[in-house]
């Protein structure tokens, strides 16, 4: 009975494997085939406990544009693939930024050698890059389909999360008009 017990484990481990090995491949190839992102935007701030939404586009390689809810936080970010700008709409200012931005990871096609991968939950997974020292872990959902659900930007120290970004009603590689990511026009 021991034997058979044993043998049960082994086969359920080997399709355990298979179903991970399988939804890490969706994982490479969807990342690998994104080209655009547009939708809607959840940010947390664990430091100011304060949940900020917005609008996101992003197109690939380097091209992003956050616009917060201007009553909470009248700011838009974006990225024309040069320089990173914040732009307040209370004070009419812009402030450029160095680095590279958080949101245009998604976009690296990555095999299994250059990524770690995780299992987080049931049909969801997590896919951890450094960029600018800091850890992100993105985390995608395949349920049937894959997508994205949120960015997590964890402490230099990797011990607590600063920022969770989480998307929904998001709108996967569809056109996207070039002028969103052109300079803001100020006030």
């Amino acid at each position: 009975m021991q034997k058979l017990f044993v043998i049960f484990l082994f086969f359920i481990g080997i399709l355990t494997n298979n179903s991970y090995a399988d939804n890490i491949d969706k994982i490479i190839k969807f990342t690998c085939s994104l080209k655009s992102i547009q939708g809607n935007i959840n940010q947390y701030d664990y430091q100011t406990k304060e949940t900020i939404s917005g609008k996101i586009y992003a197109k690939s390689p380097d091209k992003f544009r956050i616009d917060y809810d201007k009553k909470k936080l009248p700011i838009s970010i974006y990225s024309n693939g040069k320089n990173i700008i914040q732009y307040d709409w209370d004070l009419n200012e812009k402030s450029n930024f160095g680095g590279k931005s958080l949101i245009t990871p998604l976009f690296y096609c990555q095999s299994k050698h250059d990524d770690y991968y995780t299992i987080i939950e049931n049909q969801k997974y997590g896919r951890n890059l450094y960029i600018n020292d800091s850890l992100l872990k993105f985390e995608f959902v395949i349920n049937p389909n894959i997508n994205i659900d949120t960015i997590n930007v964890i402490s230099k120290d990797g011990k607590k999360i600063d920022i969770r970004m989480s998307f929904h009603d998001l709108k996967i590689n569809e056109s996207i008009p070039n002028d969103i990511f052109k300079k803001i026009k100020w006030k």
